[in-house]
Parts: structure tokens; sequence; C-alpha cells
């Protein structure tokens, strides 16, 4: 199956695959059609059950950069470290199954690094969501500011967890050195299933390196419309605690992550909040209660309550940064019936 490449190409692609049958072929085209033709497009099958491996298959008899790893299920996180252990390539970058690039982003990106001296490149993101059909209902465009591009990574740093900058989260929107990753010890966490994109970025920036950003919608971010928000609920609820602990080691290492340790802490009472708003689901009857007495949510509350978690207009600006507009409104609503609720399950 994997069939031997000219050697050391310029680009190594990783793409997670866990089924996604419907739209690895798109994926994968959209990597057959750079500008840059040097390169290997390694994708991690994380223990499918469907047939996108087959698909993968399919392409990699017609090009030979195209090769699959079958791996057992164990999430995108080790997806993504098999994939980076195993590329060869002077640049990485990380594109999931659902989403798509655009013919230049790998040219864009190399001649931005290289112009500007840089060991990272980020670019603009095109949101898409995606009805049952196949149709787009909705795009953005969303990019960093004009101010965050001369920003120096122990900034963007402050900007991810403090201003809730949604252009700076993704790992995907980006081309690395690979040495760079290395040299810095730069993977994805392994326990993660949720938020590891965010914690990957927050390594980047607290190495204060300097990023260089195009303007461009290079990386199409492709969202199922119909995707309910509490679909995750349980496993966001189960990641909380582990990203929190992730982020104290790695502030804990890092003198430049120490800047904003509060604002890191309210980052995550947005994600706790996000996972929690609105009626607990019907079988789930203990999940709000649980995870309001969970170690992590009680040890953010009694940081952020006297200054933070009463002000309803910053978790609503947070939410609303975060781009969910039903769960702002739910917020809203039920804000003085959400402290009720808090007090008296804190108390049993």
């Amino acid at each position: 199956m994997m069939t031997a490449l000219c050697p050391d190409p310029l680009c190594s692609v990783v793409v997670p695959l866990f089924n996604k049958e419907q739209s690895i072929r798109g994926c994968l085209e959209s990597v057959r059609a750079q500008t840059v033709s040097s390169l290997e497009i390694l994708v991690i099958d994380d223990g499918s059950t469907d047939a996108g491996a087959a698909v993968v298959e399919e392409l990699a008899r017609e090009d030979e950069r195209v090769i699959l790893i079958r791996e057992p299920n164990g999430g995108p996180s080790r997806a993504r470290n098999i994939g980076l252990g195993t590329a060869v390539g002077t640049y990485v970058c990380f594109l999931d199954a659902d989403d798509q690039l655009a013919p230049g982003f790998l040219e864009e990106l190399i001649a931005l690094m290289q112009r500007e001296h840089t060991d990272v490149a980020r670019c603009a993101q095109l949101f898409c969501e995606i009805a049952e059909d196949g149709s787009v209902t909705r795009q953005q465009i969303r990019q960093a500011s004009e101010k965050d591009r001369s920003l120096p990574g122990s900034q963007l740093y402050h900007r991810l967890f403090a201003d809730l900058e949604v252009p700076l989260m993704s790992a995907g929107c980006a081309l690395y050195k690979r040495d760079f990753l290395r040299r810095r010890r730069i993977s994805f966490n392994e326990a993660l299933r949720h938020l590891e994109d965010i914690l990957f970025v927050a390594q980047v920036y607290a190495c204060d390196t300097r990023i260089a950003f195009s303007s461009q919608a290079l990386y199409t971010y492709r969202h199922q419309a119909d995707q309910a928000l509490s679909e995750d609920r349980s496993a966001l609820v189960d990641t909380l605690p582990l990203f929190v602990a992730a982020l104290e080691r790695l502030e804990s290492g890092n003198t430049v992550a120490t800047i904003e340790r509060q604002a890191r802490l309210h980052y995550c009472a947005i994600v706790a909040l996000t996972a929690i708003a609105g009626p607990a689901p019907e079988d789930e009857p203990l999940l709000y209660r649980d995870f309001l007495r969970s170690d992590v949510v009680v040890r953010i509350i009694a940081v952020l309550q006297s200054k933070h978690l009463p002000n309803s207009l910053l978790i609503a600006r947070g939410l609303a940064r975060l781009d969910y507009p039903q769960v702002l409104n739910t917020y809203c609503a039920g804000l003085a019936h959400a402290r009720r609720a808090r007090r008296s399950l804190l108390q049993h």
C-alpha cells in the first residue's frame, strides 16, 4: 500500500481520518490540487468503521503521494502525532478530513514564511455551514485582526485566552516548519479528544515565536449545521479537567504563559458554560449537577466569582466570540436561574 515517494518532499500534509467517507475524497483532492507538488499526504485511519479508508486506497493507486496508515482508534490527537512522527517534509500542516485547502495554501504560506523569516505562518479561514444535503447554508471569513498580525507569540497567547480570538485557535489554518515543532517538542495532547487544537496552538504561542499572517482565506472549515451543540456535551465535560491540567503544566514550565493566569481560567469558564448552557439532556439528568460539583469547576468558580462569573456581559461577549448564538441567548435569558441552580447544587 505504501508506495515509494520521491525523496525529501517539501511538505507533509497530515490528515486524521475517522468515519468521514462522505468528505475524505474532496479533502484529499484539495491537497492533490496544490500548486506545490513536492508533498506527501499522510492519512492516518483512526480505526474507521466506514468505507473512508477504501476511498483513500483508491486515490493512493492514482497518486503515490497519498499514504494510508491504519491504526486502532486512539483519537485525533494520537492520529496527528503519528502523522507528525512519520512526516519527512520541511514543512507540515494538519488538515481535518471534513475540510479543504485552497490550491495556493502551501505556496502562499511557504513564500510568506521565507519572506518574513518565521517558523509558522497562519491564514484566514473560510467557515462554511453545511446542510444535510451538502449545500452551504452560511459562510464567513475568519481572520486575525491587523493588530494581531504584528504581535509576538507571548501576546498572541494572551489574545487566545483573554480575548477569545477565534481566528487564532485552529491548528489547521497554519503551516509549520517541522524542525521547529521537533526542537520545541510541540505535539498534540493524546488525552484530549476535544480542545486539542487550542492547546496545540497555545504551545506554539508560548514559545514567543513570531507568526507570519496571510489575509487570504486558504483553509475551508466545513461545519455540519444540523450537528447539535449538546451532541458532545458529556465528552466536553470530561475533557475540561484534562484541558485545565494541561494548561497549568504549560504555564508552570513557561514564563511567557504566566502573563494572564486568570484569563485562562476565564476561558475555561466560558467553555464550561458553553457545555452546560440550557437544560440538561433528559437522558443525562445528573450531568449538570455532577459537572458543577467537579473539582475543576469549583476551582474556576472560586477564582473567578468575585470579578468575572457574575458579569453577564463578559460571559455573553465570550460566547458571542465563540459563535454560539443559541447558547448566548439561553445564557442571557437564564442567568439568574443558572446562579440559583449553581448555589443550590453546590450546597447538596
